[in-house]
């Protein structure tokens, strides 16, 4: 339902603004349009796909950056892929080859937050769920995004590095049901909330990559 996008490390009490945007009628529709009305919610937007869709082989990036996101090729998505959401609506994607791609470009960063709500009917270690790799089909070298460390947790991977991909302390998974989950990648740290509330924290070094092309919805692997 909702998808952004940071170039900085978000705190954790504005994370908790992205959360209050989605409780009641009035603030849900301020959910659905460019958040001008919280700055420091557009500090550093980079990306932001939301549920204001019902069709189309596009979802529209309303960050102002132009980073639409495009059904993948070999996605087998449709129309029929835009279903009911958290707020609005949502993209459902099969676990196969059902994604979509973004243009987002960053480079030489170490410092990003990652912004999601899902719904997760089932898992597979290391299934990517917002993930980008320099280059496409090869080997996990500068592989990074967020994705399930284990059928139970959800997890990330910076640069390829081992310390990170195999590291299994992130957040618990529930399934069949919404649910807010915020990774921010800080040179030194990397921390993880979980519907607003802080979860937990993994303190490697994080070294600079070039975060281009994103896949939404698997890894690109």
């Amino acid at each position: 339902s909702d998808i952004r996008f940071y170039e900085t490390a978000m705190s954790q009490e504005t994370i908790q603004k992205i959360i209050y945007q989605g409780t009641g009628n009035t603030v849900s529709t301020k959910l659905l349009t460019a958040p001008t009305h919280e700055p420091d919610l557009k500090n550093g937007l980079v990306l932001h796909i939301t549920g204001n869709q019902t069709a189309g082989t596009r979802a529209i990036d309303i960050s102002g950056e132009g980073n639409h996101g495009l059904f993948g090729t070999g996605s087998s998505m449709t129309d029929d892929d835009w279903v009911a959401g958290k707020y609005g609506k949502a993209l459902d994607f099969d676990g196969t080859d059902d994604h979509i791609t973004s243009g987002l470009s960053i480079s030489s960063t170490n410092t990003m937050t990652f912004s999601v709500w899902c719904y997760i009917h089932t898992t597979a270690q290391y299934d990517g769920i917002i993930y980008a790799r320099n280059t496409y089909g090869g080997s996990s070298t500068s592989a990074s995004g967020l994705n399930f460390s284990s059928t139970t947790k959800v997890g990330y991977t910076w640069n390829g590095t081992t310390n990170t991909y195999l590291w299994t302390g992130g957040p618990t998974i529930d399934l069949n049901q919404w649910t807010h989950f915020v990774l921010v990648i800080k040179p030194n740290e990397a921390l993880f909330y979980k519907n607003g509330t802080y979860d937990s924290t993994n303190g490697v070094t994080h070294s600079t990559v070039n975060f281009n092309n994103p896949y939404i919805g698997r890894d690109p692997f």
